[in-house]
Parts: structure tokens; sequence; C-alpha cells
């Protein structure tokens, strides 16, 4: 796709020659200054390129490839904040945009909006997820509405999709305001019928996107390297999304106690995933990116499944796995997660009494937020963490600083 369309605009070329240079420095590790000066010099002139074609043009989808490669090249530069600033701008030329467009924009939509699901799961409590989340929900609803979401040619966008419908329901459910989270339930105390019924479909719908991903996943097994990864990570945010669609709506970190045969098997999951990627030609290899077309991020995955499971042995195998990720994925460092991790972990364990065992419910964090710089003025970042003291009351938070190794 990106080849036949490079042709047609100059901003492509000038983008896509930045990306090219850019990928060298990472799979690299250390390389020349001349390299780097070059690599900055064709950055800039890929951002020039972009503006002006911007100007000259209205056409949205000659500009929703190049924001999708500007995305994927603020990815490799490691610059949050550029990275979701061309993320922001994709998303609104395609809530703009009055017709389906071609296949190649279609395409380049699809890889946005997963990218922006890989965003939003990371921090999902900050000021940028909730926007993202706002602009992905309108754009599922327009999706909805034209039908054109469906789960067999590309499972991995329909899937991201539907953790968008499922974290609108949640926050919709929590009434979320950081700083207070209660649970909207009905008289009898059950979820509103309504969210009930938004739940057994998304759970019919995720069970369809597995039995694709299964098959593609037999397809592929022993003879597709990559496309064997790309499909055991996507099973294992599928059966993450089945884990949150049972247990997150009762207000109870314990309601997760009964699914570490599923933690499990996600660990199991991008254990293999990992393998695959670090090894070429049958000799391990160290890989400092992820493929972008993985579709999720182990890391944030990781992180979801250290946050909810209390399984000691469990939790071990997160961190053995964090060292074998990428160091960086989009706006999230391996180092940041480890952090995020061990303080969510120490935290745990000093309010339960420092025995390194049983996690009662009221010492159990809920949900996080990693604060931004201004707020904590500058580094060390610090991490909020919401709990719930009393059972029926609301979100109480403790802030502590990250240590990043």
């Amino acid at each position: 796709m990106v080849a036949s369309l490079v042709q047609r605009t100059s901003s492509l070329c000038h983008i896509a020659a930045a990306v090219g240079i850019q990928q060298r420095i990472v799979d690299r590790c250390s390389i020349s200054t001349q390299a780097r000066s070059q690599a900055d010099e064709l950055y800039s002139r890929a951002i020039k390129s972009l503006r002006q074609s911007m100007l000259k043009s209205s056409n949205v989808d000659g500009h929703v490839l190049p924001c999708v490669l500007m995305v994927v090249l603020e990815f490799l530069r490691g610059s949050t904040s550029r990275l979701l600033i061309h993320l922001r701008c994709g998303l609104r030329l395609l809530t703009e945009k009055t017709e389906t467009g071609c296949q190649d924009t279609r395409e380049a939509a699809n890889m946005l909006q997963q990218y922006a699901v890989r965003a939003m799961m990371f921090n999902p409590l900050s000021k940028d997820a909730r926007c993202l989340q706002a602009t992905l929900t309108s754009l599922l609803r327009k999706e909805l509405a034209e039908s054109t979401v469906e789960t067999t040619s590309n499972p991995i966008f329909a899937l991201s999709t539907s953790i968008t419908a499922l974290m609108s329901l949640l926050e919709e459910h929590y009434r979320t305001s950081p700083s207070l989270i209660l649970e909207q339930l009905d008289s009898t105390g059950k979820l509103p019928t309504r969210i009930r019924e938004a739940l057994s479909c998304l759970e019919q719908r995720r069970n369809a996107i597995e039995q694709v991903v299964d098959a593609r996943l037999a397809l592929a097994h022993g003879v597709h390297r990559v496309q064997t990864a790309v499909f055991n990570i996507t099973k294992a945010c599928c059966v993450l999304v089945k884990i949150y669609l049972s247990s997150a709506w009762t207000g109870r970190q314990s309601s997760y106690d009964d699914k570490i045969d599923s933690f499990q098997e996600i660990v199991k999951l991008i254990n293999a995933t990992l393998d695959l990627l670090n090894t070429v030609d049958g000799k391990e290899v160290v890989s400092n990116s992820t493929p972008f077309f993985v579709g999720f991020s182990l890391q944030t995955i990781l992180m979801m499944v250290f946050l909810n499971c209390r399984c000691p042995e469990v939790r071990q195998q997160v961190f053995a796995l964090l060292k074998k990720c990428p160091h960086q994925e989009g706006q999230s460092e391996v180092t940041a997660v480890e952090a995020i991790c061990r303080v969510i972990s120490e935290f745990e364990q000093r309010a339960a009494g420092g025995t390194g065992g049983f996690v009662p419910e009221s010492c159990r964090v809920h949900r996080y937020l990693i604060l931004p710089a201004e707020h904590t003025s500058g580094t060390p970042q610090v991490v909020r963490l919401y709990f719930r003291p009393v059972e029926g009351n609301e979100l109480k938070h403790h802030e502590a600083r990250l240590s990043v190794e």
C-alpha cells in the first residue's frame, strides 16, 4: 500500500525516507553522528513537506496515510507528545470524512485507529486518552451506522473497535472522574439493562473475532513467523477483553481472582510472541522495536495482567517478559512500565502488612494515572494509584514517584 502511494505525493516520499533511516537507527542501537544528523534533516523535511501538502489540498484521502507514517516516525523517534499530535490530527480528518474512501485510505484509517487504541490503553485516565476515546467512540458510531466494521477480513481492527466500545461502556458505568469513581447500578444491584445488553453484544462479537483469530493462527503456525506473532498477541488481547467483560463491572478487584488460568494463557501467548519476534533463522536476536503492525502493545497488555492478577507466579512472569520486550512501544517505555508495576506491588504489599502473602480487597489498586510532567515539576514521574479502602465507598488515591532504572 505504502509503495503504491509514495509515488503520488512528495510528502509521502519525504516521510518514507525519514521512517527508513530512523528504523535503521533503532535496529542498530548505535550509529554514527552523521547518520543521526541525516535522520534529523530528513525528519525536518518530512514535517515541512506534510504541512505544505495539507495547505495545498483539502483532500482527506491524501492526508490519512501521511498521518499514519508520521505516527510511526514519532514512534521510532520516541516522541510521545508529537506522536499524539499526529494521531489526533489523523483521527480528526477521519471524523470529517463524508465518504467511505478508497481501499488504501480505509486500510490507513484502520491502522490509525488501532494505534489510537494502543495509546488509549496505556494511560487510560489521562487527558490525552480521554480525548482519543471520545474521538474513537464517535468514529465507531459512524462506522457501525455505515456497516463498515466486520470481523473476518481484519480481526485486529475489529478487536480494536470492540475495545473502544468496551472502554466507553466502562467510563459510562463508572461515571468516571479520577477522584470519584462509583458504579452505576440499579435498585436491585445489577447493571442497567442497556449496559447488560451492550456487554452481551460485545461478548458475541469478541467470540466471533476469536474464532477468526484461531483459524488464522492454525494456518500461520510453523509457516509464517511474523503472522503467528501478530495473531498470538491478538489472541492474548481477545482473552484480556473476555476477562474485562466478565469482571470489570463489580467494583471489586477480587472478581479477577478466578481468572488466573486466563491470565496465564495471556502470559503464555506473549512469551511465544516474543520468542518468535526475537528469533531469526533459529538464532536468538535482541529486538529493539516491535513491528508496528503487531496491532496491540505487548507492554500494555502485560501491565493490565499485572494490575488485575494477584497470583505471585504470574506477576513474576510478567516482570520476566518485560525484560524481553522492546525498549520503546509508542509512548510507553519498558522501564516505565516496570516501574509502574513495582510501585503497584510495593503499595499493595505495604498496605497488606508487608507479609508478601494475600492482598485483601481494601489494599488492591483498581486503576492508575501517570501524571503529566507539568504536574510533577519534571522527573521522576509520579503515578497516582486508586484503591477502595471501604467497599461501596469512592476510590481514594495514593501518589508515588516512579523510580525508572
